[in-house]
């Protein structure tokens, strides 16, 4: 019997490799730890980290989570940008706002990398986006963990719109009235 020949290989592309952490097995970026100048196509990737984070937020506050609030990370950790961190009052509350954000990103084209969601009944839901990390806790857990104080030196994101200031009230004396409540014409003694 005659030998078959070899098939001749072709040569595809081979992808990227990708980063992993040693210790943790998990997916790191490969970014540099120091500001530097960034490039057009990075400056948008941070541009939609933050649409993302801020979209997160206002997803939460309207499932009626409470205490939402982002944290800039950039330059402080190396795995992830912005973390957004929320305080639900029921399990059910937690998941059903968490699957509300994971349907806002994929509205965005942002995929999810890793999340519990799958845990019935989970006290913290994580939700990583790679460059935004989204945490929704119980109120006990969140005390317990205090995330807050663990990146305290992080600094705040404002997402909310700021609502327009009163005016100040007008001086008043100590009747309550104004100046011009006062009838003209009468000396003040």
């Amino acid at each position: 019997m005659a030998k078959a020949a070899p098939k001749s290989k072709k040569a595809s592309p081979k992808p990227a490799p990708r980063m992993v952490a040693t210790k943790t097995g998990l997916p790191t970026r490969s970014r540099p730890k120091a500001p530097t100048k960034a490039s057009a196509k990075s400056a948008g990737k941070r541009d939609s980290a933050l649409l993302l984070a801020k979209a997160a937020a206002k997803s939460l506050e309207g499932n009626k989570c409470l205490d939402v609030l982002i944290l800039d990370l950039r330059g402080r950790s190396p795995i992830t940008d912005y973390f957004v961190l929320a305080t639900g009052t029921s399990d059910r509350q937690l998941h059903s706002a968490a699957e509300h954000v994971v349907e806002l990103a994929e509205s965005m084209n942002e995929s999810l990398y890793r999340s519990n969601l799958d845990e019935k009944r989970a006290e913290w839901i994580v939700l990583d986006f790679v460059d935004v990390v989204v945490h929704t806790l119980m109120p006990d857990a969140r005390r317990h963990y205090d995330l807050e104080m663990l990146w305290g030196d992080a600094p705040r994101v404002a997402w909310k719109k700021e609502k327009a200031k009163p005016e100040a009230p007008a001086k008043r004396n100590r009747a309550g009235l104004k100046q011009s409540d006062i009838l003209p014409g009468r000396p003040r003694k």
